[in-house]
């Protein structure tokens, strides 16, 4: 009799176990809740060189720069970060911190040195507290050498 309830009840927890998993859908992104769009203006970078002379493998990118509204008009806030060189003349793996009035966004991915990325948004604050989603970047128009400028598209969910 006790061998029979055993049975039963870790038959019951498995049919719970493989009904959870199958009711997770998997593969399909989370549909954007909102977007939002921030120029990044590179006013204060500095990279550290850690290793052999050059660009090598560990060393750090960290910034403090001034984020502009989607117009490019209006200061309403500021990128804070570093970014770890992972392979030399290739990419580096970044986090960093947009924070502005209403809150902050962190994300986390690779930085291109073809001047793209995208990186996963992994949290927030105030009124994007419990963030998800994503955010892509890219030269914003306008960017020059002299005066690199960055496009955050956010796709908050």
């Amino acid at each position: 009799m006790l061998r029979n309830t055993v049975l039963l009840a870790l038959a019951a927890v498995a049919a719970l176990i493989l009904a959870a998993g199958v009711a997770v859908p998997r593969g399909e992104p989370a549909a954007a809740q909102e977007a939002l769009t921030l120029i990044e203006h590179v006013t204060d970078e500095q990279v550290v060189d850690l290793s052999d002379e050059g660009d090598t493998v560990g060393d750090t990118l960290v910034f403090s720069n001034e984020l502009y509204d989607d117009q490019n008009v209006n200061l309403v806030g500021r990128s804070h970060g570093s970014c770890v060189r992972t392979v030399v003349g290739e990419s580096w793996d970044c986090t960093f911190t947009n924070t502005m009035e209403n809150g902050s966004l962190v994300v986390t991915g690779p930085f291109y040195d073809a001047g793209v990325g995208t990186f996963a948004i992994t949290g927030g604050t105030g009124d994007y507290a419990g963030a998800s989603g994503q955010m892509s970047l890219q030269a914003a128009e306008g960017s020059t050498a002299e005066s690199p400028q960055w496009e955050f598209a956010f796709e908050i969910g």
